[in-house]
């Protein structure tokens, strides 16, 4: 997928470290590393996500294998099959790489796929979140569904009905930033907090759906009222805002 690349990168897992390293301590440790090194180019990017395609294609390959052995077991049409991410991956939007200290959509927006035996396909145009999945899976086995957990059952979503779910995304990545973000049940706002800075963020994603223009100054009421939410849901996790203050790594 890498086309006429020809600039001076040649992939794999080694440049991709060293690009992360080099780009997270520039960022987060410049005092440290001294003159930047070369600024990453559109097209060393776009070199960077052709290589991610070809994981892709591999992924996909291997995951057709497993569906063939299912069948072949005669468990293909007796097995609830759920697809999804940990997380997304970065190829520049933010000046970013790689993956890990941001909650940008190019980070927190994951496949999930759920596919049920005799049930026909429809797709979900409402916010789901992946503590969702656990509960799910219960209620579609028609288990009770364990107490204290995060997440809600989406069969009501599965059988067409709306779910107004308010999301919440995190990062501790390697200890250089601690960064936690909401994204309210309409998907339109998100809120993101730099807990170490103090740093806050709003978007408007359906206007501005590469969160280029913050929006935190312009709109503080609802800058404010996200902020309390995300503060509430943090406590109610064991974490007080307040000690991430001026944390270093």
């Amino acid at each position: 997928f890498t086309g006429e690349y020809k600039g001076p990168l040649k992939g794999g897992k080694v440049e991709q470290g060293e690009l992360r390293e080099r780009l997270l301590a520039e960022q987060y440790r410049p005092d440290e590393v001294g003159k930047p090194g070369r600024k990453l180019t559109a097209e060393d990017y776009a070199f960077h996500a052709a290589l991610y395609d070809e994981k892709i294609l591999d992924a996909d390959k291997r995951f057709a294998g497993f569906m063939a052995t299912l069948k072949e077991l005669g468990l293909r049409d007796k097995t609830i099959i759920v697809v999804t991410s940990d997380h997304g991956e970065e190829f520049g939007e933010h000046d970013n790489f790689d993956h890990g200290p941001t909650l940008y959509d190019e980070m927190v927006r994951v496949p999930l796929v759920f596919n049920l035996p005799g049930v026909p396909a429809a797709r979900v145009s409402g916010q789901v979140r992946n503590v969702d999945i656990m509960p799910t899976v219960f209620d579609l086995l028609g288990q009770p569904i364990p107490e204290g957990l995060s997440g809600v059952s989406l069969l009501p979503a599965l059988q067409g009905k709306p779910q107004a779910l308010t999301a919440f995304t995190e990062t501790d990545y390697r200890l250089v930033t601690h960064r936690r973000a909401i994204i309210d049940a309409e998907a339109r706002y998100k809120f993101s907090l730099t807990l170490e800075t103090e740093e806050k963020e709003l978007y408007d994603l359906k206007k501005d759906p590469a969160e280029k223009v913050n929006l935190a100054k312009s709109e503080p009421k609802v800058a404010y009222e996200l902020e309390q939410k995300l503060v509430k849901w943090m406590l109610s996790m064991g974490q007080d805002p307040a000690q991430f203050r001026g944390l270093k790594e």
